[in-house]
């Protein structure tokens, strides 16, 4: 199996470059393998995991007081109350604000409470959004579990346009929509909606973040090598060039311009063949194998009856 050092070693021997740059081209060897996991389904960083929503709260009635974040819950909201509550968002006629702590029968809110001061109001306090996993880079199917139902993806605008106050919250979710990423974490964000009155488990089937390789860690065998290696070609010509031009060499950075400009184009080409030979099919077979299992919901259906007796319709 080809190393990185080997891929390293064998693109800088092509271009008669020392030795001493060994260190850029193991850098060059990664950002070329991020590079292709960003742009084809590399089937060894494809992985299966599972997402849990809490169920939207209602519990009980609030007291609220105009331009405090504070929140005091009755006895019945309270004791459905906790710290794990911190993050989500509280909706009080209609208005979102972000949850920052509970305590007890208090629960404080990151901004002002906006409306008029009242008392034994009703209200909601919904997970909104959702972390995936740790290195999540593309979603590939979602399945809502209690159903055994695909989760559409939508884009946020479509998500705010069709239903912009998130009113609906039953059945659970039947879209899920990519926020970014999440600041603190470092790791993408979804709102799943419809919210739902159950917590509700959802399958996921998605792609990884390739990780940093060392020199004597070994390219997985989804990488064609070959190609990795006319990658990083690109990088120690662009290298070739700035030196000259460090020397004051101006035709020979001019030559090796034309150079690697010429190897990004091949670069480019070798990634569009690569995506064309893509294995969708066998890739699609995957998915739908790996997230399919008996039912674990409501029965409401002939197919449901199917689902819940462990075949497959």
């Amino acid at each position: 199996m080809a190393t990185v050092e080997s891929i390293a070693r064998a693109a800088l021997g092509d271009l008669a470059v020392a030795e001493g740059k060994l260190l850029n081209a193991k850098r060059w060897v990664n950002d070329r393998y991020a590079d292709l996991a960003a742009t084809i389904r590399l089937r060894h960083l494809r992985r299966l995991g599972e997402l849990t929503v809490p169920a939207v709260i209602t519990a009980g009635t609030v007291t609220v007081t105009e331009g405090s974040r504070t929140v005091t819950g009755d006895a019945t909201a309270a004791a459905s109350w906790s710290i794990t509550m911190t993050g989500r968002f509280f909706q009080i006629d209609r208005v979102w604000y972000r949850v920052q702590t509970v305590s007890g029968t208090t629960m404080t809110l990151e901004a002002d409470y906006a409306g008029e001061t009242a008392s034994a109001q009703t209200y909601r306090v919904v997970a909104r959004h959702v972390l995936l996993p740790d290195r999540c880079r593309t979603l590939v199917g979602v399945i809502h579990d209690r159903w055994n139902r695909e989760v559409q993806q939508k884009s946020l605008p479509w998500l705010d346009l069709q239903a912009p106050e998130r009113f609906y919250q039953l059945g659970g979710p039947q879209c899920i929509a990519d926020l970014g990423e999440d600041p603190a974490t470092r790791r993408r964000l979804v709102e799943l909606y419809p919210y739902s009155t159950d917590t509700e488990h959802l399958r996921i089937a998605y792609y990884e973040a390739p990780l940093p390789l060392d020199f004597a860690d070994e390219l997985p065998s989804t990488i064609d090598q070959d190609a990795l290696k006319e990658g990083v070609l690109v990088d120690v010509m662009r290298y070739k060039m700035a030196e000259a031009a460090d020397k004051g060499q101006v035709d020979v950075a001019a030559l090796w311009r034309n150079e690697y400009r010429a190897q990004e184009t091949r670069w480019f080409e070798i990634k569009q063949r690569m995506v064309r030979t893509d294995m969708v099919m066998e890739d699609l077979a995957w998915i739908s194998k790996s997230t399919s299992r008996a039912r674990s919901g409501d029965i409401v259906s002939a197919r449901d009856q199917v689902w819940a007796a462990g075949q497959r319709p």
